[in-house]
């Protein structure tokens, strides 16, 4: 009969041991549930505030800027070009060769008319790539990204800008032609 009351003392505390386990996954449950939805929520709001901090894509200016001046003389004969930094002149999509259009799209974005302004596989190669090689060298920017940074936004490595480069990319191929935005660009 020892050995009985034995055997019920310790299924006794198997019982409780297995209920307290129990409950306490959970618990660690409940609270690992918690604290995803709240980190996701906090990511969310980060997110919103930045994308909140950005430009109006309705006042942005992207057409280039800092044309090189030519003077001409009563005749029509070209005396001087005045430039600053850049030295360029406007030229119409149209105007542009379409090998020199090929050419820019094929180094700088070849899936230029694939997205909609966030090149998700870029994104991924060039993640692989700065992993292998311990850097941050290799960049994902469109070609469009690229027009709203060099045109609206700061060329700073930040988070911050890249988030908001990649959302007006997004609101300016929803509003522009991938003609008019390689031709700005």
């Amino acid at each position: 009969s020892n050995d009985k009351k034995k055997k019920d003392i310790n299924s006794k505390n198997k019982r409780v041991k297995n209920r307290l386990g129990i409950i306490l996954f959970r618990i660690f449950f409940v609270v690992l549930i918690f604290c995803g939805f709240a980190a996701v929520g906090g990511g969310l709001g980060v997110f919103l505030g930045i994308v909140n901090t950005a430009p109006d894509i309705k006042d942005i200016k992207l057409t280039p800027k800092r044309f090189t001046s030519i003077i001409y003389d009563l005749n029509g004969n070209e005396i001087d070009r005045l430039h600053g930094d850049e030295n360029r002149i406007y030229a119409d999509l149209d105007k542009i060769p379409l090998d020199l259009q090929h050419a820019f799209i094929s180094i700088e974005d070849e899936r230029f008319y694939l997205h909609n302004g966030i090149d998700f596989k870029g994104m991924v190669r060039a993640l692989v790539v700065n992993i292998k090689d311990r850097s941050f060298s290799e960049g994902a920017s469109t070609i469009t990204q690229q027009l709203i940074k060099n045109r609206v936004l700061t060329t700073e490595k930040k988070i911050e800008r890249k988030l908001q480069e990649q959302y007006l990319a997004v609101q300016l191929e929803k509003i522009y032609d991938k003609g008019q935005i390689l031709e700005w660009y």
